[in-house]
């Protein structure tokens, strides 16, 4: 049971409504029953009836009054909204709610396909079970060990972000592939893809005889750079510069001998220079009596002299001719060093020039073989690259196609739609058993999520039949959806025939039903408490009352 309370909402002033198992709202055009039904449909489903603005809730509340409320009761448990705040306030563990196809905010039928297929999926519980991946996927020949990768994945994130994320890795290794072959991927291309200098007897080899053919290859090289010949004019300067070696070691050792005779004549010169005596220096000379004098404790003292000025001139004399004679001994002596060093280099170079000329008299291999040893190293090189590029590319083009299996497994339209569909025959038996109940011609649900009544799709159907054909997918999926009511408005479209078999059909459920009806006088319908399925209401100027009678 659920009791509906509403204040001042649109064009309902006030209304007490019990719905014991159906509420039925009667009355003529414009005097409140909408109004009387959209707050109980927000109440429970939550948000702004009419799909308003909360900046423009203010819209709801009646002309004249300050606020519009709406208060649903069960048992144990309540639900509360006030606009234009649109304050919603459950308390109780068993608060009314119910969904937006229950209450009649969105209809089935006109969902996108994929919206209906998740709601399905999850009303009906038809995931696909491990067992149902692991038989789809070893069907395509995947292994055990991959199945329970991919199994992981789906229990720790899901089928949709499983999906996703195994058409990126597909994207990466398309671009891998592309990378290493240089073009773009495509599946045949793949499959009979070989790239540039691939030879056919590459199918039979292994990379450890390519590397071995390599390393032959270049020994062959190393071994006739090693063996090719000289020209007739470089062998002719390598003989004339090694045929001087003779006079180029007498020219060294005569410069060996000059520089121990410089350094003789230096020694000589620094021994005379060191036999003359030091001369006493000074600084300073008395400018009255110049006479050299020194510093003493602060005072002028005169310095004593040995010699006379003449003797201290010729002595001075012979210092410097003495220091002179040392310098230039020791710049001969420099460029003796020199000359000995140039002497010496010119030995070595004629000596490698006969080492080289002994080397090179005798060998025959030409410059045309080098050539050929060297194509032979880039060719066995070449063939080395392409065997690895192509075995890189199978082995990409294989990934890409056992992923591809598990992007088809996995796709929506995969064994997914293989359990939805399962699931959606016991919908539609479901369905039928509704049906059966209201008298109605059968309502379905297409694999492709079209909805036929009677067997038509209900694009080509009746009004009538298309209201039958939302209220028994409305009824149906409230009841999975564990919804405690649903709310059915203009009810008045169906015959009288097919208004008995609705509220057979919404007698016969667990929730609680509100509907509205326009017709022109109570006694129209017939008494639902007399029939024991709930109770009726007449609403006129905006005030909903229960009628007891008739």
């Amino acid at each position: 049971m659920i009791k509906a309370t509403v204040k001042d909402f649109m064009g309902c002033s006030s209304a007490e409504i019990v719905a014991d198992k159906v509420a039925l709202l009667l009355g003529l055009n414009g005097q409140g029953k909408t109004s009387s039904l959209l707050p109980i449909s927000a109440a429970l489903r939550g948000g702004v009836p009419l799909g308003l603005q909360k900046t423009k809730a203010g819209m709801l509340v009646k002309t004249g009054a300050g606020v519009s409320s709406i208060v649903l009761e069960n048992d144990t448990s309540k639900v509360s909204v006030t606009w234009p705040k649109c304050e919603r306030r459950a308390e109780g563990a068993d608060a009314p709610e119910a969904s937006d196809i229950a209450v009649g905010a969105i209809k089935f039928p006109f969902m996108p396909d994929k919206d209906k297929v998740e709601l399905l999926r999850g009303l009906l519980k038809c995931e696909p079970k491990k067992e149902d991946l692991f038989s789809a996927l070893q069907s395509k020949g995947l292994s055990e060990k991959v199945c329970e990768i991919v199994w992981h994945s789906i229990e720790v994130e899901g089928w949709d972000a499983s999906l996703d994320r195994a058409k990126e890795k597909g994207r990466s290794l398309k671009s891998q592939w592309a990378l290493n072959a240089g073009e773009a991927y495509g599946e045949k291309k793949g499959a009979n893809w070989f790239p540039v200098g691939w030879e056919n007897d590459l199918e039979g080899l292994s990379a450890e005889a390519l590397e071995t053919e390599i390393t032959t290859a270049r020994a062959e090289l190393e071994f006739k750079i090693a063996n090719q010949a000289v020209s007739e004019d470089e062998l002719a300067r390598l003989q004339e510069i090694a045929s001087k070696i003779e006079e180029l070691r007498a020219a060294h050792n005569s410069a060996v001998e000059a520089f121990n005779q410089k350094g003789l004549e230096l020694k000589n010169a620094q021994d005379a220079r060191k036999k003359l005596p030091e001369l006493p220096r000074y600084d300073l000379v008395c400018p009255h009596c110049g006479k050299p004098v020194a510093y003493e404790n602060g005072k002028l003292v005169e310095v004593k002299q040995t010699i006379s000025d003449d003797e201290r001139a010729e002595m001075e004399q012979k210092i410097l001719d003495a220091d002179n004679a040392v310098s230039k001994a020791t710049r001969e002596l420099s460029t003796s060093k020199t000359e000995v060093a140039l002497a010496e280099q010119k030995v070595k170079e004629a000596e490698k020039a006969s080492e080289e000329y002994l080397a090179k008299k005798d060998k025959t291999v030409s410059q045309v073989e080098v050539d050929e040893a060297r194509e032979a190293v880039r060719k066995s090189e070449a063939r080395r690259d392409a065997f690895n590029k192509y075995h890189e590319g199978v082995r990409i083009h294989n990934n890409i196609i056992e992923n591809q299996k598990i992007i088809d497994v996995l796709d929506p339209e995969g064994i997914r739609r293989e359990s939805l569909q399962k699931g959606l025959d016991n919908f539609n038996g479901d369905l039928e058993a509704l049906c059966r109940v209201a008298c109605w011609q059968n309502v379905t649900v297409d694999g492709d999520m079209s909805v036929n009544y009677a067997g038509r799709p209900i694009v080509l159907c009746s009004e009538s039949e298309k209201f039958r054909a939302f209220v028994t997918l409305q009824c149906l999926i409230a009841d999975l959806d564990g919804s405690s009511a649903v709310v059915i408005d203009a009810a008045d479209i169906l015959d009288s025939k097919s208004r008995a078999g609705l509220f057979k059909l919404l007698a016969s459920q667990d929730y609680c039903s509100f509907v509205g009806m326009t017709v022109s006088r109570p006694d129209k319908v017939p008494s639902l408490q007399k029939l024991g399925i709930g109770r009726k209401y007449w609403v006129e100027s905006g005030i909903c009352e229960e009628i007891y009678n008739g």
